[in-house]
């Protein structure tokens, strides 16, 4: 019994003194580790000069198929002016952006007289604008020195599915483009006073102008005003209810539900409390009730309902539906940006132009 407890007692010791080994082990290894980290930042400012230049050459390889530019290292053995990741050696073929609003454009380009403010500010302009919000659990390293912010989980989407705020809030993201366009500019302002009154104004324009969901809710607004017209002209209330659908699900059959209305990327239906309503992936009603719907990031106006300045028209973006022409393969997102992001000539491309919203 003596031998066994004598026994137990060395492998416990033995264990501890491997633990302290271990210990100091890692404790030499960082050591050694920021110890590189001060010896090479000892060069000096007057010396930095004598550090080699990395020097890739003009990026002046075009790409056969798409005329992306490219480095001479970047050519793929045996493919001379064929790229994989622009655009899948020709077998990936998107349509370019849409020309830009003049005002837009310029603005982009560093050509407008408000360019500086609106690349300062270039993230608040456009969260003002947008229709839905782009959300993460954020990190904050309150102890440590300044950093980067650090995104813990996913990223996620969510829309506002009430037409109208809360009594106790103001208005917000797509229900801004239901109310007055002063009146929206003034909440807008009122969220964020940081940025440029007029400049607000003339990009407010241009998404109520072009795009086609500022549109939608704008449609949304005039038949609930004719259903009130008639209701009063009969002298009764209105029964029916509105809702705003985004995204019908695949297999609606549109002869089987009575549409007030209809543009391309929304449809306003309206029916009775105990109506039927058509299947959709968002649905906007008639109401101040507050709820969120989280968005698919597959859904394919996500991206433009998050970025309208950079698709100010509306849905010019990834979908789920989009094929290579070579074969029945789908295009996935990564082979969507891989092709977005690459310059082309004089083509304009206001991703590559975003700077901060990039």
């Amino acid at each position: 019994m003596g031998r066994r407890k004598n026994t137990d007692t060395e492998a416990e010791t033995t264990r501890q003194n491997r633990r302290i080994r271990e210990t100091e082990y890692q404790r030499r290894k960082r050591q050694n580790a920021r110890q590189l980290i001060i010896d090479d930042n000892r060069i000096s400012q007057e010396n930095i000069d004598i550090v080699e230049k990395d020097y890739l050459g003009l990026m002046n390889i075009l790409c056969e198929h798409c005329q992306a530019q490219h480095f001479e290292n970047e050519k793929v053995s045996n493919k001379k002016f064929s790229f994989n990741d622009c655009c899948g050696h020709g077998s990936i073929k998107l349509d370019k952006f849409p020309d830009f609003p003049h005002d837009l454009l310029n603005l982009f380009n560093g050509e407008h007289n408000k360019s500086s403010n609106f690349f300062e500010r270039l993230r608040n302009y456009n969260s003002s604008l947008s229709f839905a919000s782009f959300n993460a659990n954020l990190v904050h390293f309150n102890t440590r020195r300044p950093s980067p912010y650090c995104f813990q989980g996913q990223i996620y989407y969510q829309m506002n599915t009430a037409l109208h705020p809360s009594d106790d809030e103001n208005p917000s993201y797509g229900q801004l483009f239901f109310i007055d366009q002063s009146e929206a500019l003034d909440y807008r302002i009122q969220q964020n006073p940081l940025i440029d009154y007029e400049l607000m104004g003339i990009l407010d324009s241009i998404i109520r102008d072009n795009n086609i969901y500022a549109k939608s809710y704008e449609m949304m607004k005039d038949e609930i005003c004719i259903q009130q017209i008639v209701s009063d002209m009969r002298n009764e209330s209105s029964s029916s209810e509105l809702h705003l659908l985004f995204s019908l699900k695949p297999g609606q059959d549109m002869r089987r539900y009575n549409f007030q209305r209809v543009n391309e990327v929304a449809a306003i239906f309206s029916t009775t409390a105990d109506g039927e309503i058509p299947e959709s992936y968002i649905t906007v009603r008639n109401k101040n009730t507050k709820k969120l719907q989280t968005v698919s990031s597959l859904d394919s106006n996500v991206e433009a309902w998050i970025y309208p300045l950079f698709y100010p028209y509306g849905p010019h973006c990834w979908h789920h539906n989009m094929h290579r022409v070579d074969n029945n393969r789908k295009i996935t997102r990564l082979d969507y940006t891989r092709h977005r992001l690459p310059i082309r000539g004089d083509e304009f491309n206001p991703i590559i132009k975003g700077r901060k919203l990039f």
